[in-house]
């Protein structure tokens, strides 16, 4: 735990632990109950109890709850009226649903019939199969250079895509995608400083959104992080230091244990190092711009706040085993996987239960609905606390769903699809034999049998 700090330990139960809502942003209702917690503050709702080890609490934004060793005491007070609220609708950012950050596409290739072949693999989304075509085309061809580096980084080969697309800066240097292109393979394999120049490039030309959004939190980081790179095992480490260098040390070692049963769990390890910030929690929300729920990020990079943090809990295993997952989830689908499988997979991979979700699930279903399977595959960053405990909840019993059904095996063969570019409902179909219509009725099967009093 942080010394003298309560704010990690709940920033951290929001996040990864329950995900409970923000305080400051709650709507005003009739109070009922009030929680008091052992840091001196309060939460005024409309109704509150204990379940197990956890206490639970119902506002207007649903049920939400975290570990009954925070609580001091609950005080009760006259029960209002009860009230319904809507179902939480999921809200992304606009970008694709199943990809977390754009990606360009590989230029369609025109000549016949030199790239037919080639032009039917792009097409079909076989990124792999159209890069082994292209590498025999490539020399003295750059409109087949072109496509095999936006092919490479749609596989997030990021070292063979730079390699194809850097020679054509010089006589393409007015193409925005181009420079964004480089800009990430320069991003995801650390080189920050060319990574700033091709941003701003590409910015100037007026490229995609994701670069002027890289670009600031490049040049934030920059200003706000000092510290030496170091290499770890599979890790790059960067951090500014703000606590005993005991403490980076164990999340190291931990990240590197953790590192090891991912690549058994899925068979699979990132082709590349996978880069890791530790910094102060102010840095960490000054550069990731992530919602003031969040206990970590990985948007190719893990970004954990760990200032103050003294010890590392169980609390702080799940979140940086949680933002580890990302990065094999996303070398192995390619990115292409559907937020709720992401981070309920990430979840599970981190050691979260689902029977100590079922409580909340249960309640918020009776009382106001869960959200609906087709709503969650954006990103949650911008769902508020309240509607972010629910989603991830429900992810977790979506992948608890399929991982009964025939266990981590067929989700890895699963996921392999998903990194073929075989759109979701199509991978779905073929490896469970549902649609996802189906699957939501058997998730909301196995959450009424789990929550259904022993008879």
């Amino acid at each position: 735990m942080r010394e003298g700090s309560f704010e990690f330990e709940w920033n951290c139960v929001r996040s990864v632990l329950i995900c409970a809502a923000a305080l400051a942003g709650m709507a005003h209702f009739a109070v009922a109950d009030v929680i008091h917690l052992k840091s001196g503050r309060t939460i005024e709702c409309l109704d509150a109890w204990i379940k197990d080890d956890m206490v639970y609490y119902k506002i207007d934004g649903g049920v939400l709850g975290f570990p009954k060793s925070v609580v001091d005491r609950i005080e009760k007070k006259t029960p209002p009226p009860e009230t319904k609220v809507a179902a939480p609708q999921a809200q992304s950012r606009g970008s694709s649903p199943t990809v977390a950050s754009p990606l360009p596409e590989p230029p369609a290739l025109l000549r016949a019939p030199m790239y037919k072949e080639a032009n039917a693999a792009l097409e079909s989304g076989d990124y792999r199969k159209a890069a082994e075509i292209l590498e025999t085309l490539k020399e003295n061809d750059d409109e087949a250079r072109l496509a095999l580096g936006y092919a490479r980084v749609r596989l997030q080969e990021w070292k063979a895509a730079l390699a194809a697309l850097q020679p054509l800066e010089s006589s393409r240097d007015d193409d925005a995608t181009l420079h964004y292109a480089i800009g990430l393979c320069q991003y995801n394999l650390g080189n920050d400083e060319w990574a700033i120049r091709s941003f701003r490039k590409s910015v100037e030309l007026n490229g995609p959104a994701d670069a002027k959004e890289r670009l600031e939190r490049l040049e934030r980081q920059a200003g706000a992080l000092k510290g030496d790179v170091k290499r770890w095992s599979h890790f790059v480490l960067k951090s500014d230091a703000p606590q005993g260098e005991k403490v980076v040390n164990d999340i190291m070692e931990l990240l590197v244990r953790a590192y090891d049963e991912d690549q058994r769990a899925l068979g699979h390890a990132p082709p590349q190092d996978i880069l890791v910030t530790l910094t102060s929690e102010r840095n960490f929300f000054d550069i990731t711009g992530a919602p003031e729920w969040a206990g970590g990020t990985n948007d190719g990079r893990i970004y954990l706040p760990i200032g103050g943090l003294v010890v590392v809990d169980d609390v702080v295993e799940r979140i940086v085993r949680h933002e580890l997952a990302h990065s094999f989830i996303h070398s192995l689908t390619k990115r292409n996987i559907p937020i709720w499988l992401n981070e309920g997979l990430a979840m599970h991979l981190s050691g979260e239960s689902l029977d100590q979700r079922i409580p909340e699930l249960a309640a918020q279903k009776a009382y106001s609905g869960l959200i609906p399977l087709s709503s969650l595959a954006s990103s949650f960053q911008q769902l508020s606390g309240a509607v972010a405990t629910v989603a991830y909840s429900e992810s977790l019993l979506l992948v608890t769903t399929l991982l009964d059904a025939y266990g981590m095996t067929e989700m890895t063969r699963l996921l392999r699809m998903l990194g073929d570019g075989v759109p979701f409902d199509e991978a779905l179909r073929a490896r469970y034999h549902m649609t996802q219509e189906e699957l939501q009725e058997r998730a909301w099967a196995l959450l009424a049998r789990k929550s259904a009093p022993p008879s």
